[in-house]
């Protein structure tokens, strides 16, 4: 593999002309000046070099680089271009020029297993050209690149976002209301789908293919469409809900450190909604809109709700959304639904009534490395259906007897892959709430003792998974839900029992001090609810969940399938 720079004038692009790179082989390159980057990919370097001499944006460009190397094919490096345009936008050294965000899905080819080792060594040549500011394995787990607008969609995700932008489209055209709906389980990137639609559409009248218009490129054509709409029309005032206050302020901040067009303002919660005129709302997690139960701040609801002449009793905030904006994009997961404050399946079918509906589907798993196969492993493990034990190829998954060595072992795990922590079932009083971590340490305070082994519950909620003491502290579903995590942990707690006599699980509600989630909700919902929790925190790692369970039952249970 070799780096090479050209001055980005006319001499230097008759120099690459005489290079071995510069002509009928496939190559990625960057453009750069103190403070903005291109990165692209060709078959033919010094033609490409020529056109974007020729490109005004390009004007204050001065140095122009190539990656060369033997195994580059077109394939190769469309996947390397899209993701060092990823890795550029998370690192912000520069500010970037490109603005498509997706409109091309994953590239699939023999030697695709082998790119990130590419990609570690060109953004190691990079670095010596002193082009970043942050090392790989620093980048790679941050917020900013996982959650990336830039991010490679796979084939799936490609279509659900173009068919979403385009039945956007109609309904403006025609000036009619609608609901799309994206369903997908956990893992399958309903997040990024809602980003990169969110960012393509804002950056809409910036996206500049730079080669020649193709009529049979639907998304080409789609973005043309789009332009001409905005240019007759304007442009549609957006919003990206997100019902959990966690995830919320993390997004937030992902936004506003990809900038890009994106408003700062553009992630906000349901009561926005009802306050603020928008044109096309989406929503992440959708299922995690409130109904008027367990909630924290009752005023607010009944406020909304008057202002809107509903009534809070049969109303929710999936309601408030249908009736504040016509055009509605909603990601959903029903078995995600871990509170009776969330709009229970039931409502949300009901809550979108008659409304115009279309339905779109997310199947592939994207997180985690044991794939589809493990998802539906942990679904029919809590629905007691498994017949056989499954290995998961190389996902990591351990039993262990001893709820430190586990803990310890994620702490290694952490040390050395980042993003590693361990969570529980609320299974112990929250005795340090509210208390500042220099007091829990002095008074030696803890809310979870297991065979001696002391722990805390996590001293934030916000954006807890990226907080500095994370690593020495216990988080729980409300804390994980929605994030990534290289390994998880999961302490199984005292409320939940695999009774094998009567071949099921038993909730004990003394042992559960979620209160927001029991208070007037009868048992057996309550137990959906926890099963719910373990089942999300099983499908946060991507590359392994280790377990360890307070009730010999239970253990038992998990050491037979796992």
């Amino acid at each position: 593999m070799e780096l090479k720079r050209f001055p980005f004038n006319s001499n230097g692009c008759d120099l690459s002309g005489k290079d071995s790179w510069g002509q009928n082989w496939s190559v990625v390159y960057m453009i750069n000046s103190k403070k903005e980057m291109y990165v692209g990919e060709t078959s033919s370097f010094q033609n490409r070099f020529r056109q974007h001499l020729n490109n005004p944006q390009r004007s204050l460009f001065e140095i122009i680089r190539l990656v060369g190397d033997q195994d580059f094919h077109k394939s190769y490096v469309l996947d390397i271009e899209q993701r060092l345009i990823r890795l550029c936008s998370a690192d912000g050294k520069f500010k970037l020029q490109n603005k498509s965000a997706g409109q091309s899905a994953e590239h699939i080819y023999p030697q695709k297993k082998d790119c990130e080792q590419k990609m570690r060594e060109i953004w190691g040549l990079m670095s010596s050209e002193q082009l970043t500011d942050h090392s790989y394995d620093e980048l790679i787990n941050t917020n900013i690149f996982k959650y990336s607008p830039y991010t490679v969609l796979t084939k799936e995700q490609n279509e659900v976002a173009y068919e979403v932008l385009q039945q956007l489209l109609n309904d403006l055209r025609e000036k009619r209301s609608g609901t799309s709906v994206v369903n997908g389980s956990a893992g399958t990137g309903k997040t990024i789908v809602a980003l990169n639609v969110i960012f393509t559409l804002s950056n809409i009248l910036r996206i500049n293919h730079d080669v020649s218009y193709n009529p049979r490129d639907k998304w080409q054509v789609l973005i043309k469409e789009w332009k001409e709409y905005i240019e007759k029309n304007s442009m549609p005032k957006i919003a990206f809900v997100v019902p959990m206050q966690s995830i919320r302020k993390t997004l937030s901040q992902v936004v506003i450190e990809i900038g890009d067009g994106l408003q700062k303002n553009l992630v906000v919660g349901p009561t926005a909604v009802v306050k603020n005129h928008y044109d096309i709302v989406f929503v992440d997690e959708s299922h995690r809109l409130k109904r008027r139960k367990n909630i924290m701040e009752y005023k607010s609801f009944d406020s909304c709700c008057k202002k809107l002449g509903m009534n809070p009793s049969n109303t929710n905030q999936l309601d408030w959304i249908i009736r504040c904006c016509k055009h509605r994009v909603l990601f959903y997961d029903g078995s995600q639904s871990i509170k009776s404050a969330d709009v229970s399946p039931t409502e949300y079918k009901h809550s979108l009534g008659l409304d115009r509906t279309f339905q779109y589907f997310l199947k592939s798993q994207m997180r985690c490395l044991g794939g589809n196969d493990y998802i539906d492993y942990v679904k029919d493990a809590f629905n007691a259906k498994l017949t056989q034990r499954k290995e998961f190829g190389s996902y990591e998954i351990k039993v262990y007897e001893d709820v430190d060595k586990m803990v310890q072992t994620i702490k290694q795990k952490d040390a050395s892959h980042g993003l590693s922590r361990v969570v529980a079932g609320y299974s112990w009083e929250w005795v340090t709430k509210n208390v500042p971590l220099d007091k829990i340490i002095q008074k030696n305070l803890f809310d979870i003792n297991i065979q001696g082994h002391k722990y805390i519950w996590n001293t934030t909620d916000e954006n807890w998974i990226l907080s500095a003491n994370a690593i020495n502290e216990i988080g729980c579903v409300h804390t994980t839900q929605g994030y990534d995590l290289n390994y998880i942990g999961i302490i199984f707690g005292k409320e939940i029992e695999w009774k094998e006599e009567l071949g099921e699980f038993q909730v004990n509600l003394d042992e559960f001090w979620d209160v927001k989630v029991k208070s007037a909700t009868p048992e057996e919902k309550v137990k959906e609810y926890i099963i719910n929790a373990y089942k999300v925190m099983m499908t946060r790692g991507i590359k392994g969940c280790y377990m360890y369970a307070c009730n010999p039952g239970m253990r038992k249970y998990l050491k037979k399938w796992f």
